[in-house]
């Protein structure tokens, strides 16, 4: 998911007041409360299984989910190109598919946390669903 957020705000009272700091340890586990919140809000079963895996990944990870953070986008034309970017190019490049043998995609991405070049091997169905998902932030 992308997002863009401002670095300040401002109220019905109180005039623009800028943010110097966005604390990301914060925003991690907000971010990770608000997914969680949400996918067990809307769940028609399983509950119970989905409150298991809840509780795991709040153990497993006590930081929270991932954010990445770019950067201060500093003009209206920068935002313009930064967001024109990403809703012109598919979501993952033909070069980064690196087989497809009919049945399994397998394809390579950066992973943001470390950089770290990944390869995975997907089933087309499986390959398929997660870039539906992806092209509509599900």
């Amino acid at each position: 998911m992308h997002l863009i957020v401002t670095e300040g705000g401002a109220g019905e009272i109180t005039a623009w007041k800028n943010i110097k700091h966005i604390n990301y340890t914060a925003l991690r586990k907000r971010w990770q409360k608000i997914l969680l919140d949400e996918i067990g809000n809307n769940l028609e079963s399983d509950r119970k299984k989905f409150k298991k895996l809840k509780n795991e990944l709040y153990k497993k990870l006590k930081n929270g989910f991932y954010v990445y953070g770019k950067g201060k986008i500093k003009t209206a034309k920068e935002a313009g190109r930064y967001v024109g970017r990403y809703t012109a190019r598919p979501v993952i490049a033909e070069s980064r598919i690196k087989r497809y043998d009919g049945e399994k995609v397998t394809f390579v991405y950066e992973r943001h946390e470390d950089g770290q070049k990944i390869e995975e091997e997907l089933d087309v169905f499986d390959f398929i669903l997660r870039y539906v998902l992806f092209l509509f932030n599900v």
